[in-house]
């Protein structure tokens, strides 16, 4: 294969193990969630829920979202909070509008951020167990309902019985 084949995101390396790409000019509207590495060049609006796989903002990627990833590096924009399993980096072009909560972060000289950080443990089970509750509710609504019996129709079975 040539060696342009892979988009620049790929080649240097960063992201190790299989890896999606949003690519710079792609717009995605939705949740995104899995268990594989993500890098955005382009613009993601929803969630990102990729606890076990590392997340990368390139420098021209915009992500609109709350972020949860074992791993996370900024170097462009979000705007939402970010959960890191193990680490949250900000590059110096980066930002991050939103709270930080992980037990390592580390903000380089020159990027932006606007919130709050958070690096204890506790506050960290605290997102996990949120997630997790925010799970199962999810879980829930996608169970097909059993047909819900009116008023009138339970009143009907009551007087014939």
């Amino acid at each position: 294969m040539p060696e342009d084949f892979y988009p620049g995101s790929l080649k240097s390396g960063t992201a190790i193990g299989a890896t999606s790409v949003i690519a710079e000019g792609v717009f995605f509207k939705g949740n995104l969630l899995g268990d594989k590495n993500l890098v955005v060049e382009g613009k993601i609006e929803g969630r990102i829920d990729l606890r076990s796989a590392d997340v990368i903002v390139r420098e021209n990627g915009i992500v609109k979202a709350n972020i949860v990833a074992d791993k996370v590096t900024i170097e462009g924009k979000v705007y939402g909070d970010v959960t890191g399993m193990q680490q949250v980096s900000v590059g110096k072009n980066g930002a991050i509008y939103g709270n930080i909560t992980s037990p390592r972060v580390s903000l380089e000289d020159g990027c932006t951020f606007q919130g709050k950080i958070d690096m204890d443990a506790k506050a960290l089970s605290a997102v996990v167990a949120t997630l997790k509750a925010v799970e199962k509710v999810v879980a829930q609504e996608d169970q097909p309902q059993a047909p819900v019996e009116t008023l009138a129709e339970a009143l009907g079975r009551a007087a014939n019985e």
